[in-house]
């Protein structure tokens, strides 16, 4: 039946934009033709009115940016490992370059090698098809303006601009090209790093007594109201190559678009301005073309974000804010007129924030050439983030919030008790779709439930988000609904644990620390690092902002750089290393101890061999330590056990064992004596980083081992001896071979020892750390609020999903038992459901422990041997009894033939 029924639906004809009216002329393009016309005239033109310059107009570079020649590994970076991206005109995807790659990449790499050393981009890499997508949520589509054009380029093509863009946008960031609060096409820069910026300078300003006031501006057409060659001239200033900026010129020039417009795609189109979307180098090309705005007046005041730019202004007038940021305004579009960018007035807004509870009647405005800006009820939308005038955001969780109820609704109407997507599918959609969307921005947003009154008492205020958890929650629990086949009844504590989603207050506050933990994470000339340096060093007693108090509440941690090195520095894969250090590579860890004693034997007795290990303590205080030995001529000539105290991990203490054992092994006299230097240690991931650069935790670390390698080269040796090398070698632990094992005992000590005066937290510490105290908080509201019935099972709290990867109507048998909301008599009466069947076929009233003594299920001899008392919660408790028991209840279908659900007729 349902099957004539879907048949019988006819698909709905597809209805194109309806006629497009022209801005400029009022004139209405009903056709095609027409349409694609209006289209390229006002997205795909530029409609300033000055005029672009020469490309061979003198320029003085303010410094020289050298560009590394690409390799084979930068190549299969940029196209194998981009995804598969919709192609281009030459409907190449990039399945069929990964096919073809062994026999294509060699001539590829020659082809983009002379592209960059010519300045040349091939003609066919400039032709795209662009797609008109209309933007959501317009009012009125038949402005030309609420359609977005996409190139569809060349995978090949976009292939060579990844790889060209992804080595600008770290160059740009090392030399300083664009400011540092300027973000966009760059790595490990977010809006809501932006956001949190913002947001801290405005609570900075109001905590020293001052009112700020924030305007924001749009640029209009953003990359097609490019300018070739005003682009060429900034690159040439920048100090950008003169081989890259030639190939930019080409990129950037003649090019060509096929309108793709109701199923159709049109003839070909030339285009005289404006960079493609869809293009990897468009974003960056943009930045650098923008970036002298970012460097006007105060760039600290200054905040961007592609083309959304906002203005900061503190002092104690807003009278005066708004006059600053007039003057910035005006500078702002005096530069734009003069380089051909303009800015979208609808989109520019106004915002005062100050202290009191009283709503200003005649707030001052910003005006600037005929265009006044003024206050609007209601909150500032910028980069995603409702700003309201208290910085409370309660406008923005109720937004965002309503959202993803929305989203998480849609999500359970799909499911039920029985049928549905599966629990482990399910989960994960309500966390990517519902979840995510409520809580975007949570890092700079959410202030925690407390702070303290004073830095000399340990009173707290409340922040009063009690709402905004309330509003929170309910997508949550909208979500755990979603995701587990449960009655309607089930108590809350059991929807949050069975579909292991926390409460938003712990998730807000986990994901609050970890984007503390971040910003230990970032190179100096990021604003958020900037910031947290100064609230580290400064002398308040009291944090000023919310992000201030949750860098404060870290304890004395490294910090890591991750663009320390750039990123197409040549690098051994991770198949070269395992072979360098002769990994498990498929063999047994007994076979590959024997080997290991085989290859031992071998060393000769001259060369220095170094044994390392860490070890954590298993006892409460979870202390780390490490520990070396340094053997030559199988004379143990050094050993040390050295703490690192609570804030390290295992991984840390193999680093530093190893590199300190090696600095042990370069100070010997009898080094002189040798030709290489061993290092055994049995920690995979340590022994696979050694001798490389790594961006993570313990990176001093590691790049202090890379100096004694150099170091070891250069020692003082007999004239015979080469200088030989720093081998890194892995030896599988815990099985009797003699040095690992006295490393191991050393580490122990270590481990051990009394703390070290002035300990350092690691990154991999740090990030445990905030883990580790969702997981306590998670743990100790389970225990709080948990039902007596999950405590007469004996049930702990776990954060394991396995049982939601089950069959949905099989885990709904298990949820109903567990939390007692189901098909049982006791139920029933509860809520006085009179046409419920009441009685199992065997006779018994059903309950929830009825299916282990039903006579006809006869689970209590076939199930398990084990007494009731030990049977029970271990198969309702333990994941592994919990399996059991789904595949005995699908294998007996007894909730389908001996204990039925359906009522009784009548």
């Amino acid at each position: 039946m349902s099957l004539e029924w879907l048949n019988g639906i006819k698909p709905q004809e597809y209805i194109g934009p309806p006629p497009l009216k022209d801005p400029i002329n009022h004139e209405i393009a009903n056709n095609i033709e027409e349409k694609r016309k209006v289209l390229v005239k006002n997205l795909l033109t530029n409609a300033a009115e000055v005029d672009d310059i020469p490309f061979d107009v003198p320029t003085i570079p303010g410094q020289y940016i050298p560009f590394p020649r690409i390799d084979m590994s930068d190549l299969e970076q940029a196209i194998l490992k981009a995804g598969n991206t919709a192609p281009g005109a030459d409907e190449i995807p990039t399945r069929i370059l990964q096919v073809a790659w062994s026999i294509i990449k060699d001539f590829v790499l020659l082809l983009f090698r002379k592209c960059l050393e010519l300045g040349h981009h091939p003609e066919c890499f400039r032709l795209a098809t662009t797609a008109i997508i209309p933007k959501p949520n317009k009012a009125d589509y038949t402005n030309p303006r609420s359609y977005r054009p996409i190139a569809l380029l060349s995978v090949l093509g976009k292939g060579l601009e990844r790889l060209v863009a992804k080595k600008m946008s770290w160059l740009a960031i090392h030399y300083k090209t664009l400011a540092s609060q300027q973000f966009g096409a760059l790595p490990l820069r977010s809006s809501v790093d932006l956001t949190t910026c913002v947001t801290h300078d405005i609570e900075s300003a109001l905590k020293a007594g001052q009112k700020t006031t924030l305007l924001t501006m749009d640029v209009k057409g953003a990359f097609d109201a490019v300018l070739p060659g005003r682009l060429i001239n900034r690159l040439r200033e920048q100090g950008w190559p003169n081989n890259l900026v030639k190939w930019i010129q080409s990129f950037a020039t003649n090019r060509y678009i096929k309108i793709r417009l109701d199923g159709e795609t049109g003839p070909k189109t030339a285009l005289n301005c404006g960079l493609p979307q869809g293009s990897p180098i468009s974003p960056i090309l943009f930045m650098l073309y923008i970036a002298p705005i970012f460097w006007m007046g105060n760039p600290m005041k200054r905040f961007g974000y592609a083309d959304d730019i906002a203005l900061l202004a503190s002092s104690d007038c807003l009278q005066e804010n708004c006059e600053v940021l007039q003057a910035n305004m005006q500078e702002a579009l005096d530069w734009g007129k003069s380089e051909g960018i303009t800015f979208d007035p609808k989109k520019s807004e106004l915002i005062h924030f100050y202290k009191g509870h009283r709503t200003l009647t005649d707030a001052p405005a910003v005006q600037t050439e005929g265009l006044r800006i003024e206050t609007k009820p209601g909150p500032l939308r910028w980069l995603g983030v409702y700003f309201d005038r208290k910085l409370s955001f309660k406008s923005h969780v109720k937004i965002l919030s309503a959202k993803a109820l929305k989203v998480a609704n849609a999500l359970r109407s799909f499911n039920n008790t029985c049928r549905g997507i599966p629990p482990c599918f399910t989960r994960r959609v309500a966390i990517a779709c519902a979840l995510k969307k409520c809580y975007f921005a949570s890092e700079t947003w959410w202030p925690g439930r407390f702070r303290p009154k004073s830095s000399i008492s340990n009173l707290k205020i409340s922040n009063r988000v009690d709402g905004h958890l309330g509003l929170l929650n309910k997508v949550v629990l909208t979500c755990a609904r979603a995701t587990l086949p449960v009655y309607k009844t089930t108590n809350l504590a059991v929807l949050h644990e069975e579909s292991k989603l926390r409460p938003a207050e712990i998730e807000l506050n986990q994901t609050s620390q970890l984007f503390a933990v971040r910003t230990t994470r970032l190179d100096p000339y990021h604003p958020l690092r900037i910031r947290a340096d100064l609230v580290k060093s400064g002398n308040r007693r009291l944090p000023s902002s919310r992000f201030a108090r949750t860098i404060v509440a870290l304890p004395p941690s490294e910090q890591v750089n991750p663009l320390a090195h750039p990123p197409w520095e040549q690098r051994e894969t991770r198949a070269e290393a395992e072979l360098r250090v002769v990994g498990p590579l498929g063999r047994s860890k007994a076979q590959a101890a024997k080997d290991f004693k085989t290859f031992y034997a071998s060393i000769p007795r001259n060369d220095l061999q170094v044994f390392s290990d860490g070890s954590k303590s298993e006892g409460k205080d979870g202390a780390t330590g490490g520990g070396y030995i340094v053997t030559q001529y199988d004379i143990e000539v050094a050993r040390h056990a050295f703490s690192l105290g609570l804030n390290a991990e295992v991984f840390d203490a193999e680093a530093t064992a190893a590199t300190r054992g090696a600095a042990a092994a370069l100070a010997q006299p009898s080094a002189r004596f040798a030709k290489d230097l061993w290092i055994f240690l049995d920690n995979y991931e340590v022994t696979l980083r050694l001798g490389s650069h790594f961006n993570g935790s313990s990176q001093s670390v590691f790049d202090d081992f890379l100096d004694i390698s150099r170091a070891w080269a250069q020692r003082p040796r007999l004239p015979h001896l080469p200088p030989g090398e720093i081998r890194i070698r892995w030896v599988p632990g815990h099985l009797n071979i003699l040095g690992n094992e006295a490393a191991d005992k050393a580490a122990k000590e270590g481990a051990a020892l009394p703390p070290p005066s002035n300990p350092i937290c690691t990154l991999a510490s740090l990030k445990r750390l905030a883990k580790v105290n969702a997981c306590k908080a998670d743990t100790q509201l389970w225990n709080t609020i948990s039902p007596q019935y999950y405590k007469d099972l004996l049930y702990t709290h776990t954060d394991n999903t396995i049982l939601l990867s089950l069959k949905r109507a099989t885990l709904s048998y298990i949820l109903a038992i567990r939390s007692q909301h189901g098909d049982f008599a006791k139920y029933h009466a509860r809520f006085k459901h009179t046409s419920a069947l009441l009685l199992c076929s065997c006779g018994k009233r059903k309950t929830p422990l009825h299916l282990f003594f039903c006579k006809r299920g006869k689970a209590y001899s076939t199930l398990i041997k084990s007494p009731p008392s030990e049977a029970i919660p271990w198969l309702l408790s333990s994941p592994p009894g919990a399996i059991k028991l789904a595949e005995w209840l699908e294998s007996t279908r007894f909730y389908q033939e001996i204990c039925p659900r359906h009522t009784a007729t009548i």
